[in-house]
């Protein structure tokens, strides 16, 4: 058996997770693994400083993953009680206060051959995953949410292209809840653009996430000194509102430069980007301008 904790406090984020796995059961040799979750999401406006509401998520899941070379399959299912809400409702007669559950069963597939999973330099990586809500599984809502990924690692010489396609879809007659909708913008999908800001906001400006994906990453990753690396890059996502087809006119592109740590402890990453366009509804930033850039910083790659 193995049995781990772990913590992580960010600006806007908490989470708190105990597993409990075995890499048997009953004989078959497949990784079975218990999960207890909780976090906490703080939404600001986009100048950081008000909160505008606060999302609370607690629940379980367990899942089973088979392993067969470069090929893994994982299947599981997932419980999610969620509250968001507003911290300082004032006399609003009608406060933010949602409680929800989401309930899913889970199927994913992983095809990974790169040759290096933290810092690849050739190979390609794909994966596929569904998640099916329903009310018999103790969920408030009935929908499936797809997830298709794409990475490919093409070296030449010393220089490694790295690419990343993502799409996503919801299915079904129910939206997503707010905490389970596709998010897009920040350190990790688009650079240039704030934490999960891209898509259709509500009358505080508070980002909706949206019911559908789409992000591309292409980044130039280089040698500039013993273990110090130096990486290029242009990112684009856009994230429709619900029942809205995508529109390449939509698509928000960013760009710029980063630096990679080869340290003991691990990569660090640094990256400036600066943004393609405006956000409507978003506290305006210069597009196209250092001035209108934003700072990221992070451990490894972004993917």
């Amino acid at each position: 058996l193995t049995f781990s904790a772990f913590g992580m406090y960010q600006f806007d984020r908490q989470d708190a997770t105990l597993l409990l796995a075995t890499s048997r059961l009953f004989g078959w040799r497949a990784r079975s693994s218990l999960y207890g979750f909780y976090s906490r999401d703080l939404f600001r406006d986009d100048a950081g400083k008000e909160i505008l509401a606060i999302n609370d998520v607690q629940g379980f899941s367990a899942d089973q993953r088979w392993r067969v070379r470069g090929l893994q399959i994982v299947y599981g299912y997932r419980f999610a009680r969620s509250r968001t809400f507003d911290p300082k409702p004032g006399n609003d007669p009608f406060p933010l206060d949602f409680v929800s559950n989401l309930a899913t069963l889970s199927t994913a597939a992983l095809w990974d051959r790169r040759n290096d999973p933290l810092s690849p330099i050739k190979g390609t990586f794909s994966s596929a995953s569904l998640d099916h809500a329903a009310s018999w599984l103790g969920s408030d809502v009935r929908n499936r949410k797809l997830l298709l990924q794409q990475y490919a690692f093409v070296p030449f010489g010393r220089v490694v292209f790295a690419s990343r396609a993502q799409w996503g879809k919801k299915f079904g007659p129910d939206p997503l809840f707010l905490d389970d909708r596709f998010q897009a913008g920040g350190s990790t999908t688009v650079r240039g653009y704030g934490e999960d800001s891209l898509g259709p906001r509500d009358t505080r400006g508070l980002p909706l996430g949206g019911e559908a994906l789409l992000v591309l990453n292409q980044e130039v990753r280089f040698p500039v000194y013993r273990w110090v690396h130096a990486v290029s890059f242009i990112d684009a996502g856009s994230i429709p509102g619900r029942d809205e087809a995508f529109n390449w006119n939509e698509v928000r592109i960013g760009y710029g430069a980063g630096l990679r740590f080869a340290t003991p402890v691990g990569m660090l990453r640094v990256d400036f980007g600066i943004p393609g366009s405006t956000v409507p509804g978003a506290t305006t930033r210069e597009a196209n301008s250092l001035r209108g850039g934003r700072w990221y910083f992070g451990i490894g790659h972004i993917f």
